[in-house]
C-alpha cells in the first residue's frame, strides 16, 4: 500500500493529511475450494490464487473525494468487478455519484438468447440543507445496461426545538415487485422515537 501525504500551507490548520493512496492485494487460499466475495455475486473458485484487488483513493481537497476499485482475474485475464465513486461535501451538504459493474467469468458459453450476466449500474445521492430546520436526502439507482430507473428514495427531515419529523417516500421499480412506500417518524429530544408509521402508497391511492 502506497500513501501520499500533504501538509496544509497554513501550519495552524493541522498536521499532514492523506491526499492519495493505492492498495494492491491478492487473495490466496491454502485449501480449496475458496469462496470469493469481491464481485457483486459470491463465487466458488477452483484455484488457490484469487483476483488481484486494486483500490485507489484520492482526496485532493477537503470537499472532493474519489474512490476507485477493480478486481482482476489473472487466470481468465478479465476484469471481474469495478466501481468508481466521486463525492463532494460542504458544511452539512453532499453530492456523490457511483458507477459499479460486474463481469463474471463464464465457464461455459451461454445458450443463444440468454440474458447477459454483466451488469452496469449507477447511483446518485445528495443531501442538502434547505434551511435551518429542513434537510432533504435523495437517492437514485439506475440500471445503465437496461436503461431503467430501479429505485428512487427521498427523505425530508424537519428539526424543531425539541422534536424531529421524518417523511420518507420510496418507489421500487423491479417487476413484478414494483411498489411505492412511505414512512413517517416522530422523534422527541432525550426520549427517542414516539411514532413510526410505514405503509404502501399504492394501497392509499388504490393502485
Amino acid at each position: 500500500m502506497n500513501r501520499l501525504l500533504a501538509r496544509p500551507s497554513d501550519p495552524k490548520k493541522g498536521s499532514a493529511e492523506e491526499i492519495a493512496s493505492l492498495e494492491i492485494a491478492q487473495i490466496h487460499a491454502f485449501r480449496l475450494p475458496q469462496v470469493l466475495t469481491t464481485s457483486t455475486i459470491p463465487t466458488t473458485a477452483t484455484t488457490k490464487d484469487g483476483p488481484v484487488q486494486t483500490v485507489l483513493r484520492l482526496s485532493p481537497g477537503r470537499f472532493l473525494h474519489f474512490d476507485g476499485r477493480m478486481d482482476y482475474d489473472i487466470h481468465a485475464s478479465q476484469v471481474l468487478a469495478a466501481s468508481a465513486t466521486a463525492a463532494v461535501s460542504w458544511k452539512g451538504n453532499f453530492v456523490n455519484a457511483t458507477w459499479f459493474a460486474s463481469r463474471p467469468v463464464l465457464t461455459t458459453p451461454l445458450p443463444a438468447g440468454s440474458p447477459s450476466p454483466d451488469t452496469d449500474q449507477m447511483r446518485l445521492a445528495a443531501g442538502l440543507d434547505l434551511s435551518k430546520a429542513f434537510h432533504l436526502d435523495t437517492q437514485l439507482n439506475y440500471d445503465a445496461r437496461n436503461g431503467k430507473l430501479l429505485e428512487d428514495r427521498s427523505l425530508l427531515a424537519f428539526k424543531g426545538s425539541c422534536y424531529t419529523l421524518f417523511l420518507e417516500v420510496r418507489e421500487l421499480r423491479l417487476p413484478p415487485n414494483s411498489r411505492r412506500d412511505y414512512r413517517f417518524v416522530v422523534n422527541l429530544k432525550d426520549i427517542g422515537t414516539l411514532l413510526d408509521v410505514n405503509g404502501s402508497l399504492d394501497h392509499i391511492f388504490g393502485q
